[in-house]
């Protein structure tokens, strides 16, 4: 595996793979990226980007999703935690376990868990398994 930064592994891979299975990065109805799980409003559908909180002092760097892909309602359908190629991709379950709980707190919904490094991909559906297991 080439050791390359979150953000190519993003744009190269995660991004490709996401179009490929019908999911346009693009398209803000149906994946929004950087989501910041701590301000949005999940019931409103009103999702706060890294862009519109990156500056705000009260903003925790680590509570930013680096996918949340929506239904066709505009609601949280699973969020995608991304590593860099190098990572192992289970080191991102927490972090995203934390944004799924943010999400479930608002809408009394769990959503789906994807972690990835752009080769690895392991799915969780945390109301049906205790830990994800790999695509």
């Amino acid at each position: 595996m080439t050791n390359i930064s979150e953000y190519i592994t993003r744009k190269e891979k995660i991004d490709v793979f996401l179009d490929k299975a019908g999911w346009n990065v693009n398209d803000q109805t149906s994946v929004v990226i950087e989501v910041y799980t701590k301000q949005s409003d999940f019931k409103k559908r009103n999702y706060k980007t890294v862009k519109e909180t990156l500056h705000d002092p009260n903003a925790d760097q680590k509570a930013y999703a680096d996918y949340l892909l929506l239904d066709n309602f505009g609601s949280p359908l699973a969020v995608i935690e991304a590593k860099r190629t190098s990572k192992d991709p289970i080191l991102g379950q927490k972090q995203a376990e934390g944004y799924a709980d943010d999400i479930e707190r608002q809408t009394g919904k769990d959503v789906f868990i994807f972690l990835t490094n752009g080769y690895e991909i392991w799915f969780w559906n945390r109301t049906l398994e205790n830990q994800p297991s790999s695509l």
